[in-house]
């Protein structure tokens, strides 16, 4: 196993796909942090204290398509060069390749995230100076949660390209899944986030408004549904990734557990199914 992920790393290393994303997702942050920038000078200092968490930690909410790519190009190149086969060959077993390769998967997913975080410092701190540090929320549950959000990311897509071993079609498939991931998380995050009561304004008889506090919020979802979104909330990692960027958001344990259960679930599928495939 030590000599497969030793391999495995010194190929990550003269992998052009892996810098690419690499430079892409420098680039993001420092477009990022140039808006962020803007909007700091037109708005204000506390617009950025209230808003600085989220800019920092974006990339986790859009790391799934980074990682969709790089596993389906990764994987698919071994199975393009033969290279899966070489090591069967050699006597590497079906286990050690397929863990090996979930965890290239993962330390890509983790680069890609510092490489976000660095080159928004970079970009940021000569014009933000300590508003950055300032703007951040504690960092202590954040740490773990992102990186199992990240597992549960890789044990997804290496799934996917390890039992299929063509490329294009591997690609297609873990990018369109990412994508469904990343807008569904949104969307049941933004759900759960609607208050059970809102207000509104009614105009009186001599024309002046009088607010109305306790009104029954109709978006707020209840009862069963809403104990079925939870539960959906916490099985989606960009869900989490959304919950570690905002400044508001809270530690889940919830979503801890689920998304380490999936990854051992989808990992001891895929370990399975690939011990079964027909190596070409």
């Amino acid at each position: 196993m030590r000599k497969l992920l030793s391999a495995n790393f010194s190929r990550l290393w003269r992998s052009k796909i892996f810098w690419a994303l690499e430079g892409i997702s420098a680039i993001v942050g420092a477009i990022v942090y140039i808006l962020a920038i803007i909007n700091t000078k037109n708005i204000g200092e506390n617009w950025y204290l209230v808003s600085g968490n989220y800019y920092f930690f974006i990339e986790l909410v859009i790391v799934g398509a980074i990682m969709a790519v790089f596993s389906a190009f990764y994987i698919g190149l071994e199975y393009d060069n033969g290279t899966i086969r070489n090591k069967l060959n050699v006597g590497c077993t079906r286990y050690s390749i397929y863990l090996a390769n979930l965890v290239i998967i993962v330390t890509a997913g983790v680069m890609f995230t510092i490489t976000h975080i660095a080159a928004s410092i970079v970009v940021g701190l000569p014009f933000l100076g300590n508003l950055i540090w300032q703007a951040l929320a504690p960092v202590g549950w954040r740490i773990p949660t992102a990186i199992v959000m990240l597992l549960c990311y890789a044990a997804v897509f290496t799934f996917i390209a390890m039992q299929d071993s063509n490329k294009s079609r591997s690609l297609i498939i873990s990018f369109v899944l990412s994508l469904v991931i990343i807008l569904g998380g949104l969307y049941i995050y933004s759900a759960l986030q609607e208050p059970e009561f809102t207000s509104r304004m009614v105009m009186q008889e001599d024309g002046s408004f009088l607010r109305q506090e306790g009104i029954p919020n109709s978006n707020y979802i209840r009862g069963a549904a809403r104990m079925v979104y939870t539960f959906i909330e916490a099985c989606i990692p960009s869900a989490q990734g959304l919950s570690i960027a905002r400044s508001e958001g809270e530690f889940n344990p919830l979503a801890t557990i689920c998304q380490l259960c999936m990854t051992i679930i989808i990992t001891v599928a895929g370990v399975t199914l690939f011990k079964k495939k027909d190596i070409k």
